[in-house]
């Protein structure tokens, strides 16, 4: 490992708050457990919170002021900007690499850090390692691991484009000039916070370096019930789906990929607005996805033609189901 400055951490944890006082002890000490042979620091912002959040920040930053590095908002930023946002975090921070986990997630591998930059000082080709995750479903309160297995290492750059790579972001720990370069390449883009999304940020990441997966659960994922990409809000989730679209195609046009890629993307884009439009309630859409498979060579499935030719009556019963609880 190069010799740091005494005084300079190696790596700065990214870490985003918002009214997360529930779970937001957790998160801390997974960071403050961490046991490495290097200096760290977590960057800890907390956007303008309604709740304890802040002072939970502080008692840790009394506590552990060599880590814990708070920056307090009087207005909430996300809701603003997300690159502007990005850039205030990445001007506080002084690490080689940059690991991420946001107030509500937690690591639960005290050696993590270790591990990951142990193998990136060791391989320079390599810029970014990631790992397996445990999922917690919060209104169950259930315990789930991930088991992710035989994922994708080295150019991975088609295999998330194909969403064959489950990158969770609490268990990433990349070279913090990667993610840099990211974010302020599409700072002025006029879809700037398109690209402060995990997708388009390990899309672009994949172009220049290679990943590497370690196959153990490094972290936590809590899953709650209105997360973006579990909401129960059907046209905040088809908003969602969209958006993610928008960013596989962006990705798609810039870049020249195989056709069995460019056919998966299409692929995942029309059962995306085939399920989409079931939820919603919209034939059109159906028709539109179920169109879109048909030029692909692909026809539907029996449980999608089930959807399709009786939408109503599940719909229907659906409901019923819903109101009897």
């Amino acid at each position: 490992m190069e010799k740091m400055t005494a005084s300079l951490p190696l790596v700065s944890i990214h870490c985003l708050a918002y009214n997360h006082e529930s779970y937001l002890r957790e998160c801390l000490q997974g960071f403050v457990m961490q046991q490495t042979n290097f200096k760290f620091e977590a960057i800890v912002h907390d956007d303008a919170s309604s709740d304890n959040t802040p002072i939970i920040i502080q008692e840790f930053a009394d506590k552990y002021p060599d880590i814990i590095k708070p920056i307090y908002e009087k207005e909430n930023q996300f809701s603003k900007s997300l690159i502007d946002l990005e850039i205030k975090m990445l001007s506080k921070m002084q690490g080689k690499y940059i690991a991420f986990c946001e107030g509500d997630d937690y690591w639960s591998d005290p050696c993590k850090l270790q591990k990951q930059v142990d193998f990136l000082e060791a391989n320079p080709e390599y810029g970014l390692v990631y790992g397996n995750v445990d999922f917690y479903y919060e209104k169950e309160q259930k315990r789930q691991s991930a088991k992710y297995s035989n994922c994708p290492q080295g150019s991975v750059f088609e295999d998330i484009l194909r969403g064959k790579l489950p990158v969770i972001t609490q268990t990433v720990c990349c070279r913090i000039d990667l993610f840099k370069a990211h974010i302020y390449e599409h700072r002025v883009d006029p879809n700037a916070d398109l690209f402060d999304i995990d997708l388009a940020i390990w899309l672009s990441l994949a172009l220049k370096t290679k990943f590497y997966y370690i196959d153990e659960v490094l972290a936590t994922y809590r899953l709650q019930e209105e997360s973006m990409s579990r909401s129960k809000g059907t046209r905040r989730l088809y908003k969602f789906h969209q958006t993610i679209a928008s960013i596989r195609f962006y990705y798609l046009r810039h870049n020249t990929v195989s056709k069995q890629t460019r056919d998966k993307v299409f692929e995942i884009y029309y059962n995306s607005i085939f399920s989409d439009g079931f939820i919603l309630g919209n034939k059109r859409l159906m028709y539109r996805g179920k169109r879109g498979l048909n030029t692909l060579g692909i026809t539907l499935s029996s449980k999608q033609k089930l959807f399709y030719y009786f939408r109503p009556l599940i719909s229907m019963a659906l409901k019923l189901k819903h109101r009897l609880g």
